[in-house]
């Protein structure tokens, strides 16, 4: 059964609710992120490979609080124009490649698996 709206939903509503929604996502993948680092801390790790997945985790923690702030910023203000600002308001890099898109269309969304960073673990 379709379910009729009573009134239109603006798109700065729904910005809103896929900025709510995308911390919410960025917040969960934070709490397997502590039970990882909990189970890990009784147990050795498994080497290097172990560590990388585990970063790939930490970049999709990170990546979905950026597009969550993203989409927070853009339910501001809707008005067809983006502040020229916007990619400053981000932090990480491949966020703010999407923003600042110079027309080639291939953005890296994932960092190179032999690319080792930190990880917010433990």
């Amino acid at each position: 059964m379709k379910t009729v709206q009573a009134e239109n939903l603006s798109l700065s509503d729904l910005l809103a609710r896929l900025s709510n929604h995308m911390d919410g996502l960025a917040t969960e993948v934070h709490r397997i992120e502590q039970t990882l680092g909990d189970a890990f801390g009784r147990t050795t790790a498994e080497g290097a490979q172990t560590i990388m997945r585990l970063q790939r985790l930490d970049f999709l923690r990170q990546s979905t609080e950026d597009l969550a702030l993203l989409l927070h910023f853009l339910s501001k203000t809707h008005d067809g124009t983006l502040d020229r600002n916007l990619a400053n308001m981000v932090r990480l890099d491949v966020t703010k490649a999407l923003i600042n898109d110079d027309g080639s269309g291939s953005v890296e969304l994932l960092p190179q698996e032999h690319v080792m960073g930190d990880v917010d673990l433990f």
